[in-house]
């Protein structure tokens, strides 16, 4: 039952958080795909966050430590970072909590698989893992940073081929990107062969790690498309974005001097004491 709870939080993880697009774009990409996180990151810096905020890690280091030593420190990264957009100082507790919430992730049940070198890392993903810490941070959203370390996961590689049980019962990229490791049991996780943008997908068919089941129009009519780029049926929009006929739009609410609800607030900020404030912060 381990599995399925660290699905089911990493599942949460995703659909709470928050950031999508009319069409699958850049922005959309740039918290959901370890690919794009460099232009994320780019703005984010811009905005306030620099590059130094995030720290670098050895993959050799994380498969010597395990689990836990990655967790801490990618929240150390992202609490470097978080500073810009909460005056000056990260929130109270704030490693220790996202420390927590990394290892109910997931990757506390990866661990044994990265202690034996049965999952891998390349480079460019570990950066990208970063960068999206860094980009979802420094952009003071909070379901950003839920997205991006749920991309982190999912950086790790699984050796298996299709067909084949994988390493870990924790859902990350196997047969060289070309399948997703799926539950069987709660224990047994099988490198399944993902369907890609634009095809459908189901509970038995996954899509790509960088794309996510999406819903249509019609029930069931289910593909794979960016991570929040659509808000039809259960499907909904990411923080700071509205559904417009069935696409999340981008919107540039700006946060006023004074707030008595939650409501006047951009969607990645909440009233506290009178002001809208960062959510990532409180």
């Amino acid at each position: 039952m381990k599995a399925i709870r660290s699905a089911a939080i990493l599942l949460c993880l995703v659909a709470c958080g928050g950031t999508p697009a009319t069409t699958p774009t850049a922005d959309a990409a740039a918290d959901a795909t370890p690919v794009d996180v460099k232009d994320a990151a780019a703005d984010a810096g811009s905005d306030g966050a620099t590059a130094d905020a995030a720290p670098d890690f050895a993959v050799a280091d994380v498969q010597a430590q395990g689990a836990d030593h990655w967790c801490g420190t990618l929240a150390t990264a992202l609490c470097g970072s978080a500073k810009a957009c909460c005056t000056g100082a990260a929130p109270a507790n704030c490693e220790a909590s996202w420390q927590k919430a990394c290892s109910k992730a997931g990757f506390a049940d990866l661990d044994d698989a990265i202690l034996a070198s049965k999952v891998t890392m390349a480079e460019a993903d570990k950066s990208a893992c970063l960068q999206g810490l860094h980009a979802a941070a420094g952009a003071c959203d909070k379901q950003g940073v839920s997205r991006a370390m749920a991309s982190c996961l999912r950086a790790w590689r699984d050796p298996a081929a299709i067909g084949a049980n994988c390493a870990a019962p924790v859902d990350v990229a196997c047969a060289s990107g070309k399948g997703r490791c799926s539950a069987k049991t709660p224990d047994i996780y099988v490198c399944t062969e993902a369907a890609t943008a634009g095809q459908a997908c189901s509970a038995t068919v996954p899509c790509a790690v960088s794309l996510e089941c999406l819903d249509g129009a019609l029930t069931r009519a289910k593909t794979c498309g960016m991570p929040g780029s659509t808000c039809n049926l259960s499907d909904k929009c990411w923080d700071g974005w509205a559904c417009d006929n069935g696409a999340c739009k981008k919107q540039d609410k700006l946060a006023p001097a004074s707030c008595a609800d939650d409501a006047a607030c951009p969607g990645t900020h909440q009233c506290s004491g009178g002001a809208c404030m960062p959510k990532l912060c409180l």
